[in-house]
């Protein structure tokens, strides 16, 4: 296992945290579309061979393909662990290649004052903008915290063609947390929202400038190589173009933590909502060409013994309940589906 501590995530530049993890844990690298978007993989497997924990919930969110990104505020990350190699007996089949536990940041003073920090950043090639902001309350028994952030960034340069067209993006997320704790544990009811606007880069191109050209028709009236070229204005701009993906992610979960005579108890009860809509009809932007709502709930229960004779014991299930469903759109690349998954497992 590998620990990234908040000083390595908030001292290594990047567009996103999956590339500051793949920065900080040999082993790990992505797949990259645009500065925006980063698929994990762990020793050449990616997908739904890597498991992303957010807080402890699994991260479910069309995690199958290049385009789909990982919907968390990445500036609301504290520290991350990196388990590379097979993990599925705690965590399901689907970490055959490993897991990524995303924790948030907590209150942590305990002396009954508010306390905040602001996150600003500026970078230069895509001239992003970003903004974060955390507040938090604790004391002896109760804490509470609401988080904000906004990203903004026109399209990213590179040294062939300046600037590439749809790669600009702008992200906004918030967060609500209330909290109780006792000398025997805590309980965490924690909400976030995630909103997510992005060009998707198609790299059609003029055959004789080799300047970008974008999409006006479709079916037999696009002409590739009669498409217009891409503006300066279109390319220097902060605004999402009409060809883009519309990604919101909803997450609730309960979250607890006690002693239970010399053992200890932990349990996870949440559900999520992710909603990807891809525009992909220059003729009706309204018209999405993929829509789909994907609804799962997450539920977890493990008890820790005691340690016996230097060894340690683990007993617990979990598992999900989950359902895809196609909205209004053009394109189906994933049938409607209902999903129920569980297990249990003993560990030693």
């Amino acid at each position: 296992m590998v620990a990234i501590s908040p000083k390595q995530i908030a001292t290594t530049n990047s567009t996103n945290i999956i590339d500051v993890l793949v920065k900080n844990a040999p082993g790990m690298t992505a797949v990259k579309t645009g500065p925006n978007i980063s698929k994990p993989f762990i020793h050449g497997l990616g997908y739904n061979r890597v498991l992303t924990l957010y807080d402890g919930i699994r991260q479910e969110g069309q995690q199958y393909g290049d385009e789909h990104g990982l919907e968390v505020d990445d500036y609301n990350i504290d520290r991350a662990e990196v388990v590379k190699g097979p993990a599925s007996l705690l965590y399901g089949s689907d970490a055959i290649a490993g897991v990524i536990s995303l924790f948030p940041a907590l209150p942590r003073a305990k002396d009954g004052k508010i306390h905040g920090q602001l996150t600003s950043e500026y970078q230069s090639n895509n001239n992003l903008i970003g903004n974060g902001l955390r507040i938090g309350f604790s004391n002896r028994h109760w804490l509470f915290a609401l988080r904000g952030s906004y990203r903004m960034a026109k399209n990213y340069r590179n040294p062939i063609d300046g600037r590439v067209y749809l790669t600009n993006f702008n992200v906004a997320n918030f967060s609500a947390l209330a909290g109780y704790s006792s000398a025997k544990g805590h309980t965490y009811i924690n909400f976030t929202l995630y909103d997510n606007h992005q060009g998707i880069p198609d790299g059609s191109r003029d055959s004789l400038t080799r300047q970008f050209t974008h999409q006006v028709f479709e079916g037999e009236e696009d002409v590739i190589t009669q498409r217009p070229l891409v503006t300066e204005k279109m390319l220097n701009s902060y605004k999402v173009q009409d060809l883009s993906q519309h990604i919101q992610h909803y997450r609730a979960y309960v979250k607890s933590f006690y002693r239970v005579g010399n053992g200890t108890i932990d349990a996870v009860l949440g559900g999520q909502q992710n909603i990807r809509r891809e525009f992909a009809h220059p003729t009706m932007p309204k018209q999405a060409g993929m829509f789909m709502r994907l609804n799962t709930l997450n539920y977890s229960l493990r008890y820790n013994a005691p340690e016996w004779k230097n060894i340690r014991f683990s007993v617990g299930m979990n598992g999900m309940l989950q359902q895809n469903k196609n909205e209004d759109a053009t394109d189906f690349p994933i049938p409607d589906y209902r999903l129920a998954d569980g297990g249990f497992y003993l560990f030693a």
